[in-house]
């Protein structure tokens, strides 16, 4: 919004770069973007989830393969073997052709999906949900338009279930909540509490 002090969409956070191959230009654009999700994406969130809170919650789940010798010698792939259009794990298919049932062998992925929309955006969302996300709130916070948030919901309710855009929606709204919700604890509400304060 006009008038506040957000970081440029182009500007990457401080600290940032230094994830970041020195090589990146050089690299493959598909390789560069594997080489930085190493660094950011795999163990900040897709380890923490997968294999924290699985085993948290006695929830059985692959993780990704991380033998440091399979790492290596995958990186050293040329990006065609890695991906073949929008097919993920060509070389691992490849490799379990007889050795797997080709049902599975060929079947497509099924990424484990919390039910976002069904869990914080249908009709019966839990209190907290609809009040933080209310045009008023909204415009006390200052974060985000109001009528841009409600055309967001409005579009994922009428969404397809399992549609690519549905998950777009639920995403970014998943982000307005966030911050919605740590804007109401940390800053709108924030109080110092302890010995002598």
């Amino acid at each position: 919004r006009a008038g506040r002090r957000v970081r440029p969409p182009g500007e990457a956070p401080e600290g940032f770069g230094a994830l970041v191959p020195d090589n990146v230009a050089q690299l493959h654009p598909l390789d560069a973007g594997l080489a930085l999700e190493l660094e950011s994406r795999l163990p900040s969130w897709i380890l923490v989830i997968s294999d924290r809170c699985a085993m948290a919650n006695g929830v059985e789940a692959r993780v990704p393969f991380l033998d440091h010798r399979l790492i290596e010698l995958t990186c050293q792939l040329p990006p065609a073997l890695k991906m073949r259009c929008f097919k993920e794990k060509a070389v691992l298919r490849a490799a379990m052709r007889g050795a797997l049932p080709e049902s599975i062998r060929r079947r497509r992925k099924r990424p484990f999906m919390t039910p976002i929309r069904e869990g914080f955006f249908a009709p019966d969302a839990p209190d907290y949900v609809r009040a933080l996300l209310e045009p008023r709130r909204l415009e006390e916070a200052g974060l985000f338009e109001p009528a841009v948030v409600q055309r967001l919901l409005s579009e994922l309710a009428s969404a397809p279930a399992g549609h690519f855009r549905t998950h777009q929606l639920e995403f970014v709204l998943m982000l307005v909540l966030g911050t919605q919700l740590f804007h109401e604890l940390f800053v709108a509400n924030f109080r110092v509490e302890g010995p002598g304060i």
